[in-house]
């Protein structure tokens, strides 16, 4: 069984910016009720990238996930979008990074896993690391 990784996104950007985002996320969540689209094939549809064939490999981290229970809040016409859920075992931080580059956005993720006992956050600004901080329990 998996441990889940809770994870808030704060993301903001010029509003052609975040509603193109809004639309792509929107669309790959239609098209991932497949189960033949993984979590990687996902986030190659909303970053507009081709979907990948695996030969068995379902457990892909490429993204930093194997998956991502991704809900998320965004008011039409607006600068900011929210994401959130649990992923498997730690953040979708590649995921965040490439969104953040290829949309041109700010995107700040907040995580925590609290059964293994960490947390942060990695802010990025246009595809690079703004800032990063990781904390364990002690």
């Amino acid at each position: 069984m998996a441990n889940y990784c809770m994870n808030t996104v704060n993301i903001e950007g010029k509003e052609e910016s975040i509603k193109k985002l809004a639309l792509a996320l929107k669309e790959a969540k239609r098209k991932a009720e497949d189960p033949n689209i993984n979590f990687s094939n996902f986030c190659n549809l909303v970053l507009g990238k081709s979907i990948q064939t695996y030969s068995g490999i379902y457990h892909d981290t490429t993204y930093g996930t194997k998956w991502w229970d991704l809900d998320m809040d965004y008011t039409a016409g607006g600068r900011y979008l929210t994401l959130s859920g649990s992923s498997a075992w730690s953040p979708p931080v590649d995921f965040i990074e490439q969104i953040s580059k290829v949309f041109n956005v700010d995107a700040d993720i907040h995580y925590s896993e609290e059964d293994i006992g960490f947390s942060g956050s990695v802010s990025y600004s246009n595809g690079e690391v703004a800032n990063e901080e990781y904390y364990e329990r002690q």
